[in-house]
């Protein structure tokens, strides 16, 4: 399993409303309101690269009000 951490920055939307619709996705293990440069984090997990890349790019870059987007895979999952 590939887990990694999605930043993202909401324009035009309540953030609210964004983390509801970004929660609703089955690959969303958690989601938190942020300050600073982006306005959400979210666990996400994937079976593999490939779906990890799918859920980001066609699911939460899609999704109306994100801006921008940084995803940071975990490479440590051991802990």
């Amino acid at each position: 399993m590939i887990r990694a951490y999605v930043l993202m920055g909401v324009e035009g939307v309540e953030v609210n409303k964004v983390a509801k619709t970004i929660t609703d996705l089955d690959e969303i293990e958690n989601i938190n309101i942020i300050h600073g440069d982006y306005d959400l984090i979210a666990l996400v997990k994937a079976k593999t690269l490939i779906a990890l890349k799918e859920t980001v790019v066609e699911k939460i870059r899609n999704t109306k009000g994100i801006a921008k987007v940084d995803t940071l895979i975990i490479a440590d999952e051991e802990r």
